[in-house]
């Protein structure tokens, strides 16, 4: 009897249990999806570019974040010699390309320090800006370009620095003014803070844009050098065939046969030389 008393309430106990998480919702949701779903901050523009994904081109300047990590800086201290910086700093690599060859643009690096600048913003994903960092314990750094005209297809290297960001913030919001590349406005980058390796992804979706723009301008130039290959041969041919026709105007028995080689001239190689002398014949020699 007391063993059946026993079971009876172990079988109750189980049926409460199982009722209990029946009616309880189960959170499937881990902490990095549930960091997902937080929003964006308000002073953090809605349209951001992925920057694990893809880039930013700005006319005919592509930029993306080549990678990102937290450490020290390294520089040249005012005595010439090759120092670190005492704190770690977020430093963000940029990379930039001109994609179209014959075109200049002058790129100012986004950490500079010249007056009447607008500079970039780092925001964290709770909407705190992050400093930007001050070197100027340092009388120069290496890797920050100051200016530099970028060369077409080939990658130039920029450093931004700012101070450790909050590292329970998972994503970071990297904002840049674009007249730094001759543009306007500003373009947001978000990026993972603990994903320090290179953007292998937005690179190698990169590296083909910047492949079919040396390509469309190889192939331009082919063009236009056909073209002109065509218009010079164009040219000889019509002069040769202007000086066979021009004989036959001062014979008054094959003037007319002159005056139809001058408008064969006209119809066959327009906008030649040679054309527009055949045009002039053709008026002076109406009577």
């Amino acid at each position: 009897m007391q063993r059946l008393r026993s079971t009876l309430i172990s079988l109750l106990v189980v049926g409460v249990a199982g009722s209990v998480n029946a009616q309880t919702p189960k959170d499937d949701k881990s902490k990095d999806e549930k960091a997902k779903d937080k929003p964006v901050p308000k002073n953090v523009q809605k349209d951001w570019i992925d920057a694990e994904k893809t880039g930013y081109r700005c006319n005919d300047t592509l930029f993306f974040i080549e990678k990102h990590r937290v450490e020290k800086v390294a520089g040249i201290d005012s005595f010439g010699q090759p120092s670190l910086s005492r704190y770690d700093f977020m430093v963000i690599t940029m990379s930039l390309a001109q994609l179209r060859k014959g075109s200049q643009q002058e790129y100012r690096s986004w950490h500079s320090t010249e007056k009447n600048v607008e500079l970039p913003k780092l925001i964290d994903e709770d909407g705190k800006p992050v400093p930007l960092a001050e070197i100027a314990f340092f009388a120069s750094v290496p890797t920050i370009v100051k200016k530099k005209t970028l060369e077409p297809y080939k990658l130039t290297n920029d450093q931004i620095m700012f101070s450790q960001p909050n590292p329970r913030s998972k994503y970071l919001y990297l904002e840049l003014p674009l007249g730094n590349v001759g543009g306007k406005d500003k373009v947001t980058f978000r990026f993972s803070q603990a994903n320090e390796r290179p953007y292998a992804t937005a690179r190698e979706n990169l590296s083909k844009i910047v492949l079919e723009a040396q390509a469309a301008d190889k192939k331009a130039e082919e063009t236009s050098a056909a073209a002109k290959a065509k218009a010079n041969e164009s040219e000889k041919i019509a002069a040769s065939q202007l000086t066979l026709a021009k004989p036959l105007l001062a014979d008054p028995s094959t003037k007319a046969k002159g005056r139809e080689r001058l408008q064969e001239i006209i119809n066959a190689y327009p906008g030649t030389k040679a054309a527009e002398e055949a045009k002039s014949l053709l008026e002076r020699t109406k009577n």
